[in-house]
């Protein structure tokens, strides 16, 4: 079964490091259907290794998780049937809604595009003494834009707000862009 990489967009090629002949018999592959299946939210994965660490992950496993879900199970089972092919549209619509993003990003103050190499989102840099956590509720209850604060992925996200393009449409976008530009130019911001 040959599956194309849905999860970057053009001009982006994701090469796993398991697909080096150097690296077979020794590299653990882990992988969910969220992105290259369009399952967000289905809590389903896998993983391929070799067969002799395949005991001991086990082990691990079954320690924190019972299973995935039945349902889950089977919508993975299927989405590995159908393949990828299907979602070629889908990312073409992705990739469209990011630069709409993109352009939208640009007119707001102290906000910095950092371009997404694939998914649903992209990490804004924000120039202004701010909380992310903070900044980010502060921004949901005065203009109702819903944005993660970026240090919830880690100290490298510090400084960063993530916005998610994956279910908005154009008018969405836009809206979202004016909204994030008021708050930013008429909004008490520490700078």
């Amino acid at each position: 079964m040959k599956f194309t990489n849905t999860s970057t967009f053009p001009g982006v090629e994701h090469v796993s490091i398991g697909s080096f002949e150097e690296a077979k018999g020794r590299t653990i592959t882990i992988g969910s259907f969220s992105k290259s299946h369009a399952l967000t939210g289905w809590r389903v994965g896998y993983m391929h290794m070799p067969r002799k660490l395949t005991e001991e992950v086990l082990k691990v496993h079954d320690t924190f998780f019972i299973c995935a879900p039945t349902p889950s199970q089977k919508m993975a089972i299927r989405a590995l049937e159908i393949g990828t092919d299907f979602l070629s549209p889908y990312r073409t619509r992705l990739y469209s809604r990011m630069n709409l993003l993109r352009e939208q990003i640009k007119k707001v103050p102290h906000l910095h595009w950092r371009e997404p190499k694939g998914a649903l989102f992209a990490l804004l840099r924000f120039s202004v003494n701010a909380n992310p956590s903070q900044l980010a509720m502060r921004i949901l209850d005065e203009v109702g834009v819903a944005l993660v604060p970026g240090d919830a992925f880690g100290s490298h996200g510090s400084a960063h707000l993530r916005i998610s393009f994956g279910a908005s449409d154009e008018n969405d976008i836009a809206r979202a862009g004016k909204r994030l530009s008021e708050f930013f130019r008429t909004s008490n911001v520490s700078r």
